[in-house]
């Protein structure tokens, strides 16, 4: 290899890593976000940063502010993602969780759920748990981030491998680790 040749690559590698570095959060762990989705209306609402999953839920069927709204996802330690298609009847559903989730596998899944349903399926919300990232189709194109850099929508975000790092609470107290909650058939859904 030349010089030339293996500077490039360690400059390429360099901009790899700043890129990485920038699309990855710190997630305070323990915590849960839920979406709600009214197939009647096709509104949705959401919650996040939330230490129960009854909590998250509540709040998010409240933003839906639908009658018919419904839990549709919820996910704790991780991502969620809601995609919605020309048929407001149905939607789809991603979510990833724990150590190393990322939103890409969370919109992926809820792109091919949404896809196998109705025509026109894209991305309107994605969220991480304790809501350091938010990307909400309706009410914004830029995606918050506790850096405070605005990141694309299409860029995809995960958390660096889990640490134990206790939350705290607004007295300052710390946090107890919460158990996972799991779904019916063990995944952490619904």
């Amino acid at each position: 290899m030349s010089v030339r040749t293996v500077f490039l690559a360690l400059v390429m590698a360099g901009v790899f890593a700043a890129v990485t570095r920038a699309n990855t959060i710190e997630p305070v762990w323990g915590r849960v976000a839920a979406i709600a989705y009214s197939p009647a209306t096709g509104q949705y609402g959401y919650a996040y940063n939330y230490r129960s999953r009854s909590e998250a839920e509540k709040t998010a069927l409240a933003d839906c502010g639908a009658d018919d709204a419904r839990i549709v996802c919820w996910v704790k330690d991780g991502f969620c993602a809601l995609a919605l298609g020309d048929d407001k009847a149905w939607w789809g559903v991603g979510w990833q969780y724990g150590s190393g989730a990322g939103t890409e596998e969370a919109k992926k899944a809820a792109l091919e759920n949404c896809q196998s349903k109705t025509t026109g399926a894209h991305i309107v919300l994605v969220l991480s748990s304790d809501g350091q990232f938010v990307w909400d189709r309706k009410k914004s194109v830029v995606v918050t981030h506790t850096s405070g850099k605005d990141i694309s929508p299409s860029a995809t975000v995960s958390p660096p491998p889990h640490k134990a790092v206790p939350s705290k609470n607004d007295d300052g107290s710390v946090v107890e680790a919460l158990p996972k909650e799991k779904g019916a058939d063990g995944e952490n859904k619904k």
